[in-house]
């Protein structure tokens, strides 16, 4: 079965994908993967990026760690 985009209806069969910043209600940030459709250029997905999150909490661990 193909994929379809909802927007053009095009057979989408590789999305271009681009890392964004999402920013949470009280002001945390951390990087998404923003998917869109190659042909009409219009959003399919948003995700979480896990390898930035982690990246994010290490440094923050590491920091309180070393600040005690």
């Amino acid at each position: 079965m193909d994929s379809v985009c909802p927007h053009c209806e095009n057979i989408v069969s590789s999305a271009k994908v681009e890392l964004v910043d999402s920013v949470e209600t009280f002001g945390t940030r951390w990087k998404s993967a923003l998917f869109s459709c190659p042909h009409c250029n219009k959003v399919l997905n948003v995700s979480f990026d896990i390898t930035s999150h982690a990246k994010h909490i290490i440094e923050q661990v590491t920091k309180n760690i070393t600040n005690q």
